[in-house]
């Protein structure tokens, strides 16, 4: 991880991951499958507040008494009576009902993992995969809303941040949209201390929903393989990393799948006069692809796809005499095809969070 640790201090790399549970945190779709345009070009980077918790983004707007929260399980449903055959594990398009984020500050991927998203067809995503009946989702839905938290959009305030915290966040679908709500567990507030402890237990469905609320079979999480993923290149040229860092393998050994060279792979995201010698690139990949590159670097010796709390995969680039770092994640049914501005897969949705600070 020498590259990694050249291009950003420790404090910085948490705040790249701070920033992209935020860019995550309420991604949805409601629809059918439509490329999202590329994000590209916004500045280097939003600002967080000093207490590193994210705010609902700008419009958003407060619920009223005539506009209750109600849980939405918008979607296709399954039928309940169906006994699921072996089914593709991939992700089609899907609408997000619940999910849930547990980010450890030591976390040093292109964007969290989220630890527990329901879709309205069923699908639980937690590592694995599992598949719910249409009360199956209702039940989910129901237990986040009937908790009390989610009337609106919120941060819960916390104590001053050091190392060592972990960030807790939440999003619902109701009538109202997206409602989703953010603490630490630095210092927290009594509230805040419940929410967490309420989150702790969300993430696990399996262990509180009842054995009827899953579709036969699919009570325990069979293996989950994404269908595209999303990929972060990182060039590093020798203004940004300093002497020769003899990264091993050089990335001309390494076969890599895409027509276009590693320098103009995907958009760019971050560069320019304000970053010299460093570029970041971003797309998202087809899994096929994603599966050849993963076979060279692991013929090379690299753990591929990379453990994302150990950092990312770097590789020496003679030719310019810097390296290259390459950050995966992958893809969730409501990702669009597309990165944004920090690195992460645009919403398919793009419907905002509702509520107030």
């Amino acid at each position: 991880m020498t590259g990694m640790t050249s291009r950003l201090a420790p404090a910085a790399a948490l705040l790249l991951a701070l920033v992209a549970l935020a860019a995550c945190i309420g991604a949805s779709a409601t629809g059918p499958p439509t490329p999202a345009p590329e994000t590209v070009g916004a500045s280097p980077g939003p600002t967080v507040p000093s207490n590193a918790v994210p705010s609902p983004g700008p419009g958003a707007t407060q619920l009223t008494p005539s506009s209750p929260a109600r849980p939405c399980a918008c979607g296709p449903a399954v039928p309940q009576a169906a006994t699921p055959a072996p089914m593709p594990s991939h992700p089609a398009v899907g609408d997000l009902v619940a999910r849930v984020f547990i980010l450890p500050d030591v976390y040093a991927g292109p964007r969290p993992p989220p630890t527990l998203s329901v879709y309205a067809d069923g699908r639980v995503i937690d590592g694995g995969l599992r598949w719910l009946t249409p009360e199956g989702v209702n039940l989910v839905a129901e237990e986040f809303l009937g908790s009390g938290f989610f009337g609106q959009s919120r941060a819960i305030p916390t104590g001053p941040i050091a190392s060592g915290f972990t960030a807790y966040a939440a999003t619902l679908r109701t009538e109202a949209g997206l409602v989703t709500v953010e603490t630490t567990n630095a210092n927290p507030t009594p509230e805040g201390r419940r929410f967490i402890d309420l989150l702790e237990r969300l993430a696990h469905p399996e262990a509180w929903l009842p054995e009827d609320a899953w579709l036969p079979g699919w009570s325990q999480a069979q293996s989950f393989e994404p269908d595209r993923w999303l990929l972060v290149v990182w060039l590093q040229g020798p203004q940004a990393v300093g002497p020769p860092t003899g990264a091993s393998p050089d990335i001309s050994v390494v076969d890599w799948p895409f027509d276009e060279p590693i320098e103009r792979f995907g958009a760019e995201v971050l560069g320019g006069p304000a970053y010299p010698g460093l570029t970041r690139r971003c797309g998202i990949v087809p899994a096929a692809q994603a599966e050849r590159l993963f076979a060279s670097l692991r013929s090379h010796g690299q753990a591929a796809p990379p453990d994302p709390y150990q950092g990312p995969v770097t590789l020496g680039w003679a030719a310019t005499g810097g390296d290259i770092s390459l950050d995966f994640g992958p893809g969730l049914p409501d990702d669009g095809t597309a990165c944004t501005a920090t690195g992460t897969p645009v919403s398919l949705a793009g419907d905002e969070p509702q509520g107030g600070k």
